[in-house]
């Protein structure tokens, strides 16, 4: 082993060793195995390692690196899976799935995601109405939120996707263009997503009022970055169910029961705790 690789060791752990350090560490036999063990061995990792240091490892008088705290997790495992109180409505179904009700259920979930991504941190305020924001000055920042009904790449690499909000006219419905620069360009965006925007309407070159949205930042109503997660105590499995037909004339009623029966019993040994269906 040299000198430079050496070196290297010390600077991957961001140690850095003195001359006198270093020429104790190539002294010995081994300084490959030598540089690791000493290291590893100081007690709390110091940015420059002395002679001193190397020699007070070597004669035990530097304690080794401590035990890590005992950690008491907040969580505790619950395997039993129960339907949840208020959320049972067997036998109480308050549509009959007519093309009111789809437009029903798309305004409640529209409007549900669009609060929680108005307060986000890091979209900032309220949103307005897209026609709004296509009638301010293009120098003007805007916050819009809108349903994707479409995606598709320009000849120039861009993003070019169409949105909708509940205003319920053509003035609703924009374009929202993502440039090929934006850390944003690389995004998953699917059909009937709800997306908040923050950026500014385009110049109009005829003068008249804009249909394109330049975004500057793409808030999605997820989990943010800074969100701190509550350890559990033990290891945890989400099971994910579709297409179930719940009160259809497709629903497979004995197979859901055979499939509940399964999950009682074997719930605790596959470690599902957490069950996820759409609806």
């Amino acid at each position: 082993m040299s000198k430079s690789e050496v070196l290297s060791a010390a600077a991957r752990r961001n140690m850095f060793l003195s001359p006198d350090a270093v020429e104790i560490i190539m002294s010995n036999s081994d300084p490959v195995a030598f540089v690791n063990t000493v290291l590893t061995s100081l007690a709390n990792n110091p940015m420059f390692v002395t002679k001193e240091d190397v020699l007070n490892c070597l004669q035990g008088d530097m304690k080794v690196v401590e035990s890590p705290k005992t950690f008491a997790p907040h969580n505790k495992a619950n395997c039993e899976i129960k339907v949840v109180d208020g959320t049972d409505i067997t036998g109480n179904s308050t549509c009959v799935g007519d093309i009111d009700d789809f437009f029903r259920y798309f305004v409640s979930r529209y409007n549900s995601l669009k609060r929680i991504i108005e307060h986000r941190p890091d979209f900032g305020g309220f949103a307005v109405k897209i026609k709004d924001a296509m009638d301010r000055p293009p120098e003007r920042e805007s916050r819009i939120i809108g349903i994707i009904d479409d995606k598709r790449f320009t000849s120039n690499g861009h993003i070019m996707l169409t949105i909708e909000d509940d205003g319920g006219d053509r003035n609703s419905i924009c374009k929202v263009l993502i440039n090929k620069d934006s850390p944003y360009i690389n995004d998953i965006f699917v059909q009937d997503e709800i997306v908040g925007f923050i950026g500014k309407a385009a110049r109009n070159r005829e003068g008249g009022r804009s249909t394109m949205f330049i975004a500057d930042k793409v808030i999605k109503p997820g989990i943010p970055k800074s969100h701190r997660w509550e350890p559990s105590d033990s290891d945890s499995t989400v099971a994910f169910l579709s297409d179930i037909h719940i009160g259809s004339y497709t629903f497979l009623e004995k197979r859901w029961e055979k499939m509940v029966h399964w999950l009682k019993e074997n719930c605790e040994k596959k470690q599902i705790n957490y069950i996820i269906m759409p609806g």
